[in-house]
């Protein structure tokens, strides 16, 4: 990994696992490795072999590619910030008439024009099928 891709990699690591209200150190416990080795991945000073990026992938419950978002050309609808994915998980926990409420009150706040126009043009939706 080059250094660039290494900062913009560890800057992300950073970014979430303090969304997730995590330390160096619980981070360092949860995927077995030291607290310095979890600095210098932030810092970008080394990066971590593809065993360690799977488990900090998975104790941070994020998508890959949200690490390399900033360094591989890719769509940038295809990704959710921290905070979105904490949403979506807590959406897919309510019972079916918890979910129709929450759409309700989405689509009540678009309608009312309390949306960011702009984000919205980015905004892909799948279909099922």
């Amino acid at each position: 990994m080059s250094k660039d891709v290494r900062v913009a990699v560890g800057s992300r690591i950073r970014e979430i696992r303090l969304a997730r209200g995590f330390s160096q150190k619980t981070l360092a416990d949860m995927i077995g490795v030291t607290k310095g080795a979890i600095g210098n991945y932030e810092n970008g000073t080394s990066s971590p072999r593809d065993t360690i990026l799977h488990a900090i992938i998975k104790a941070l419950d994020i998508d890959a590619n949200y690490l390399f978002q900033d360094v591989v050309p890719i769509k940038s609808e295809l990704f959710l910030s921290p905070n979105e994915h904490d949403l979506i998980i807590l959406y897919r926990s309510l019972n079916a008439e918890g979910q129709e409420k929450v759409v309700e009150y989405a689509e009540d706040l678009v309608a009312g024009g309390r949306y960011d126009k702009k984000s919205s043009e980015n905004v892909v939706v799948a279909k099922e099928a």
